[in-house]
């Protein structure tokens, strides 16, 4: 740990002992690193550590990959406003969600849109005659009341400002839309029975449909399975979504065992090799999970409705923590919606009963 009283002494400023203690500086100028150099008597490369990363997975989480800000902004407040949001929030979240794993597509629309939302907030403001310092909860609910499902992605940009004292408290309306309407019941058993049924439906979608309306798995988790993950153990076939792995029953175990020799991309040049159970068009990448998602609405089947259906009705079937270790939920999740659906597991204990 460098002491902050040697840090203040050798850069001056407390903006740039922050950055030097917090997180990793955009830049360091040779001054300050030359008199950190002095202080402990040591050489730059004592100070700092190079590695190497995989570039094309950091490019698209800098600000100029997701938007160019300078043809769209000739006031230079509220430009700076944009730039502090998109590299304080914006690209730290990226660059926290590239370091798990390769960022979708769909993570980086959104951050072009809550950055073309909040830059269209900026303007709505001006054409009011107010910046962002002085906006008014009447600013606020005006901007909702134009649309609020393109509006809702300007949650993000209000909350850092109120966070960054860039604007003052007001209450912004927001509808929750992570946990959508389950498919009932019924429901649920047609379309898995159609997958059962419909020959018509290629095979790489009749073992993707169940990993979501079975196991509630998200597709961003299903891309990411390979064909390791499917095991087949004193005659069961189970796949690891958690541990201990689920058992997989019939008809879609055989379906499961019969996939992966029949797996799209893989007799390309480019994937010989490829073990993702969704093998990509792309060398050593797995399908997205647009893509995965696109297929199975195309073929009529919801995969968020159906996600929550199916959590919902585990989470009665079964305690809930054993349901969060197996399908790699968070234990709060599965605890909450146990408890909504006031399930007979809501009050179980885990643990060791048979002592």
């Amino acid at each position: 740990m460098v002491p902050w009283g040697l840090l203040a002494r050798a850069t001056r400023t407390v903006s740039q002992v922050h950055r030097l203690v917090t997180s990793t500086p955009e830049r360091l100028s040779l001054p300050v690193l030359a008199a950190l150099c002095d202080i402990f008597e040591c050489t730059p490369a004592d100070l700092i550590a190079t590695k190497t990363e995989n570039a094309a997975i950091r490019k698209v989480a800098t600000g100029d990959a997701i938007v160019d800000l300078s043809p769209a902004i000739d006031d230079p407040g509220r430009r700076r406003l944009l730039e502090l949001f998109a590299t304080w929030h914006i690209q730290r979240r990226l660059h926290t969600l590239a370091d798990r794993c390769p960022l979708t597509s769909k993570q980086i629309h959104q951050a072009r849109n809550e950055i073309h939302l909040a830059t269209a907030f900026l303007a709505h403001l001006a054409e009011r005659g107010r910046t962002l310092a002085d906006c008014t909860q009447a600013d606020v609910d005006d901007w909702y009341a134009g649309g609020y499902t393109a509006q809702c992605l300007t949650l993000a940009f209000l909350r850092w400002a109120m966070r960054s004292n860039h604007m003052p408290t007001v209450t912004v309306p927001h509808r929750s839309t992570s946990n959508p309407t389950p498919l009932v019941q019924q429901q649920r058993l047609t379309l898995l029975r159609q997958v059962v049924d419909r020959d018509d439906i290629p095979l790489q979608d009749r073992v993707a449909a169940p990993l979501v309306l079975l196991y509630a798995q998200s597709l961003t988790r299903i891309a990411r399975l390979t064909i390791d993950d499917v095991l087949r153990e004193d005659g069961e076939v189970q796949i690891r979504l958690g541990d201990p792995p689920s058992p997989v029953p019939e008809p879609f175990a055989g379906m499961l065992l019969d996939y992966p020799g029949q797996r799209p991309n893989t007799m390309t040049a480019t994937n010989p090799g490829a073990r993702w159970l969704f093998p990509g068009r792309r060398a050593g990448q797995p399908m997205t999970s647009d893509t995965l998602e696109i297929r199975l609405r195309d073929l009529g089947f919801p995969t968020r409705r159906g996600r929550t259906s199916a959590i919902r009705h585990l989470v009665l079937r079964a305690p809930a923590p054993v349901v969060a270790r197996m399908l790699s939920y968070h234990d709060d999740t599965t605890a909450q919606l146990a408890a909504e659906a006031e399930g007979t597991w809501r009050n179980y204990a885990p643990g060791d009963h048979t002592r």
